[in-house]
């Protein structure tokens, strides 16, 4: 049934009752409440930053601070530091010619030198150009009347670009996220090699299935590592990217699902690690064991309280939102200092205790409230409030799952670019890759030698590298 509406009432001259009036200031609620969560943006919600749009208002700026713009007096300035001598390929000298004084010729009399010379190091590209090898299978006859051919090595038959070439295509492609004809263009201005748009994906391709045993060696010990950060974003065509992050490596996976048996699928039935996520649905279905809820996103959804409050004009939910992100600043005011190596984990624990006590104590009457967002909120951090707070006891947990999404990140810019996959393979080449590059600079291994390696040993018919041996720097 329709709820009354009150310009139809005054317009028909009809007589508001109280029960009408109640039902009317219900619709108000209702819309105030509406249009309050229909104000929220990605910081105070769980949303996307793409999401924002352009009516999102502008960050006020800030107070002038009074000073000049650049570096301020006492900072400590960076300079290029000077290769050493086996690192320069030119040395080119220069010596004055006459006295600046006297202007006496210097070439008439012995050359004095009385100061080290000023350097300056010059880098710059030399021209390049692809470096073409022509390989030749001669076939000889014998006195027998036989005539045999030779044979050329499998990773010369392998392909018409070498694996270094193959390597950096890979490269330029999940690293710098360059599209496939940018690919093209780029190695043809800068090697002026001709090569189309369908080999670029070949060779792409061909990196994919070098890393496949790599990528599956870290697949099969995931479900081993004892904490894990895990988060997910769209990936287009109906697939959804997952990345994992471990404090050895990082995998990547893009699959047609964003629920749980997408974890199913990447770390079996049941992961007995720690679990560091946000509230999204899948994570809390799957994982039944010790969990590390978000902190970041918890503030969003506080600062949305305390915003649904403020346009609602109703106190209760500006209250509990202000008071619990309160508490929320004093806790992270105390990991801070932890995490500086300013106190012990025992002085953490110390510190925590009270502040704890006080977050659930308010979220015990938020259970309560009146409001329904404010029970909602309460209700659902209640359920998880033993996951709350695992970062104050065990190490290698933090509070916050900052990690993952900063990973997240570069893939989502390349999915702007490429707009997801099409395929299955295309998928499975997006995980491989995003997972060896971004494993690589925790290991401190140079992705593209890595690519290149890998590329090399498939061609070869040899085993690939591993990717979760560390260099000998790291």
């Amino acid at each position: 049934m329709r709820k009354p509406d009150a310009v139809r009432l005054y317009r028909s001259g009809e007589e508001p009752t109280v029960e009408k009036l109640m039902a009317q200031d219900d619709v108000i609620a209702a819309l105030k409440e509406k249009l309050a969560r229909l104000k929220r943006d990605s910081s105070t919600s769980s949303k996307p930053p793409s999401s924002d749009g352009p009516a999102k208002p502008a960050l006020p700026p800030k107070p002038p601070s009074g000073r000049k713009p650049g570096g301020q007096p006492g900072h400590k300035g960076h300079s290029r530091a000077m290769l050493p001598p086996e690192r320069v390929d030119q040395i080119v000298d220069y010596y004055p010619t006459n006295c600046e004084r006297c202007r006496r010729s210097f070439r008439s009399q012995p050359r004095q030198e009385v100061a080290d010379p000023q350097c300056l190091q010059q880098t710059e590209v030399p021209p390049v150009r692809a470096h073409v090898t022509e390989h030749r299978a001669h076939a000889l006859g014998c006195t027998c009347g036989h005539v045999t051919c030779a044979t050329m090595p499998a990773e010369v038959r392998a392909s018409q670009f070498g694996p270094r070439l193959a390597a950096l295509i890979a490269h330029l492609t999940v690293t710098l996220r360059v599209p496939r004809r940018g690919v093209r263009d780029f190695l043809q201005q800068l090697l002026g090699l001709a090569i189309s748009t369908g080999s670029v994906q070949a060779l792409i391709e061909e990196a994919s299935a070098a890393l496949a045993d790599p990528v599956l060696e870290l697949q099969e010990q995931l479900p081993k590592e004892p904490v894990i950060n895990a988060d997910e974003t769209g990936w287009m065509k109906k697939r959804w990217l997952w990345i994992f992050v471990t404090t050895r490596f990082v995998f990547f996976n893009v699959i047609a699902s964003r629920g749980a048996k997408a974890l199913t699928a990447v770390l079996g039935a049941d992961y007995g690690g720690i679990f560091c996520v946000d509230r999204w649905q899948a994570y809390t279905c799957y994982h039944k064991g010790r969990m590390q809820i978000c902190w970041a996103h918890l503030k969003r959804d506080l600062l949305g309280l305390v915003l649904l409050g403020v346009l609602t004009k109703e106190p209760e939910p500006m209250l509990l939102g202000a008071a619990l992100d309160l508490l929320r600043t004093e806790l992270f005011g105390a990991w801070h200092q932890f995490r500086d190596g300013t106190i012990s984990r025992d002085r953490l624990q110390e510190i925590a205790a009270p502040i704890v006590a006080q977050l659930l104590s308010t979220l015990e009457r938020g259970r309560s409230a009146e409001h329904k967002a404010v029970r909602i909120l309460a209700n659902g951090l209640w359920q998880r409030r033993d996951h709350l707070f695992t970062f104050l006891e065990v190490e290698g947990v933090e509070p916050t799952n900052n990690i993952a999404e900063r990973g997240l990140r570069p893939a989502v810019q390349w999915r702007k670019i490429c707009f997801g996959n099409r395929s299955d393979a295309g998928a499975i080449a997006t995980s491989r890759l995003l997972t060896t590059v971004h494993t690589c600079r925790i290991t401190q291994k140079d992705p593209l030698a890595f690519l290149e390696q890998c590329i090399r040993a498939s061609r070869a018919g040899q085993p690939a590298p591993s990717l979760l041996v560390p260099t000998a720097s790291g």
